[in-house]
């Protein structure tokens, strides 16, 4: 009987891939969270000082606890593997056997580092403890190398959600289009989100070296500091406002270049988020879009840094985005060129399954109004046929039909040859009908051994097409020693089984009707072998039984 094929499908609790989605999520929110901390810093123009957006502060510090937690998970997960997977060396190490352990868990130590790399606290440290305490001549050059470390952490996290995402789905050639696409525009929306958040960053560093510079040139009006709201720092605001003019600017004392609009729209002292993210995040979308075409630099070398770097990272995802849809423009054309060549394939298969359909019917001697049925609920089904390849024969016929369908089939072929059974000559059709509900397609191929002779019967089998001989075995004397057995090949010895045949009836006349149980079924009196493919219909013993046990009335032997 043919068996559906089961697929290779996860199971509907798969820890390893549930993790691995989840993961993937979280490693997006906490690279997307990140740039919040840059925020926290603000102006206090009133005061000419640098205080922190507290709500804003705890708002961050919680999110990152949260996704770092989950990065802590994914190394103790990890770490779990690669342990478990050293374990399985047997003692002592082998040299090669070590080797291979070494590289098969290669892949997860790189992926511990790179969790614990973007695990590390930086933009806690930098942003809330560094920054407000910089002070003195070196504190510009210290910024700098925190600014160069606060960028840095953004590789790891951005490395390990493309790691994770690889391994998301079963499905390489489609899953690897849309993951490029998705992972291309999601870099790309990160990549304005970080540079407005560093815009913002590096504007209000600018104030601060605006006027670090002015209370250098003439201390008695100022002392550079950090800048600390929290510090009791007097200092001359008109002075500051005068050196360090924003609206209108003034180029000549201080140029602040591609940060000057952020100074002038009150985004550094304001404490509404959503109006600081919004406004940084368009600028961001803006000039990376345009690759930095519309900034207007000052002279300073870092500013000018952050202008090439945005116009570079631009341009870099720009070209990444263009090979991406050449090869979704090629993979699509030889997509869509194979599904027609499948298509004009498949029609070809149609036409040759219909007339091999035809063919069976009509083989199988079945009324005209039945083979009309069959035929169309055959090629509602076709798809199965077509797609596997398969043969038109009574399994696969049987596999597609339904089972109203099938059990009338079945009726129509076999009910005749029941019949011909000496112990059913004379059952009542509902007997009949009842071994019919069990019989079960079979296919044997040419020039086989169906039953060896000595052999248990455990079915009694139909034929519906094909060409069987029985034939006994004869025992012979070699040089008066010992026995060697060989099959009789005479006419006289053996008999032709064709359509409408059967063979294995002797469970019916010397086993159903002594009721005796499995165990004790008789034996194969001759060899049945198959001359041609042989289509039939089966009845195990098993079956039998539970046929007689129904109906023990009708098996039971005559009183003598």
């Amino acid at each position: 009987m043919v068996e559906a094929e089961n697929s290779n499908k996860k199971g509907p609790f798969d820890l390893a891939f549930l993790w691995n989605n989840l993961f993937v999520w979280a490693c997006v929110i906490a690279v997307s969270l990140d740039p919040m901390f840059n925020y926290i810093p603000m102006i206090n123009e009133d005061n000419k000082c640098i205080k922190m957006d507290n709500n804003l502060k705890i708002a961050a510090l919680v999110f990152r606890s949260l996704t770092d937690l989950v990065y802590v998970v994914d190394m103790i997960l990890k770490l779990a593997k690669a342990f478990s997977t050293l374990k399985e060396l047997s003692w002592p190490w082998k040299r090669a056997e070590l080797l291979k352990k070494a590289l098969e868990i290669a892949p997860i130590w790189f992926h511990i580092v790179v969790d614990f790399l973007a695990v590390l606290p930086i933009p806690q440290v930098v942003i809330l403890v560094f920054f407000p305490k910089i002070k003195g001549s070196a504190s510009l050059d210290t910024r700098k190398y925190l600014n160069f470390i606060l960028l840095a952490q953004y590789v790891p996290r951005v490395l390990r959600i493309y790691l994770s995402c690889k391994n998301l789905t079963s499905n390489p050639e489609g899953y690897n289009v849309w993951f490029r696409g998705l992972f291309n525009f999601f870099l790309y929306i990160l990549a304005s989100h970080v540079f407005g958040a560093f815009w913002y960053i590096f504007s209000l560093q600018r104030e601060t070296a605006c006027w670090r510079q002015a209370c250098g040139k003439d201390p008695r009006y100022c002392i550079p500091s950090s800048y600390n709201c929290d510090e009791n720092i007097s200092r001359n605001i008109t002075y500051l406002n005068q050196f360090c003019p924003i609206d209108p600017s003034n180029e000549k004392l201080f140029d602040f270049g591609i940060f000057l609009a952020a100074l002038q729209s009150g985004v550094l002292s304001s404490t509404d988020f959503p109006q600081k993210f919004l406004q940084c995040f368009w600028w961001g979308l803006k000039n990376l879009s345009s690759l930095g075409q519309n900034l207007e630099t000052s002279t300073y070398i870092w500013e000018n840094a952050f202008a090439v770097s945005i116009s570079i990272i631009g341009l870099i995802l720009f070209l990444y985005l263009i090979g991406n849809l050449q090869v979704y423009m090629s993979t699509s054309a030889q997509t869509y060129i194979q599904m027609e060549f499948r298509k004009s394939e498949l029609g070809e298969k149609k036409k040759q399954k219909q007339k091999d359909i035809e063919s069976w019917t009509e083989k199988m001697g079945l009324p005209e109004l039945a083979r009309s049925v069959i035929k169309e609920e055959i090629m509602k089904n076709a798809k199965f046929l077509l797609q596997e390849n398969k043969e038109v024969n009574v399994e696969t016929v049987f596999f597609i039909l339904p089972k109203n369908l099938q059990k009338a089939i079945k009726r129509c072929l076999c009910m005749p040859i029941l019949k011909k059974v000496p112990t059913l000559e004379s059952m009542d059709d509902e007997v009949l009908e009842e071994i019919i509900e069990y019989l079960k397609p079979m296919i044997h191929n040419e020039h086989i051994d169906i039953i060896k002779e000595g052999e248990p019967i455990t079915s009694t089998t139909f034929i519906m097409e094909g060409v069987v001989w029985t034939f006994r075995n004869q025992s012979i004397s070699n040089n008066g020693n010992s026995l060697s057995t060989h099959h009789d090949h005479s006419l006289k010895g053996r008999e032709r089984l064709d359509k409408g045949k059967f063979f294995g009836e002797e469970l019916f006349k010397e086993w159903a009707t002594d009721l005796k149980s499995l165990e004790e079924v008789p034996t194969w009196t001759k060899t049945v072998k198959s001359r041609l493919k042989v289509e039939a219909f089966v009845l195990t013993a098993k079956d039998l039984k539970i046929v007689v046990d129904k109906f023990k009335q009708h098996f039971q032997k005559p009183a003598p």
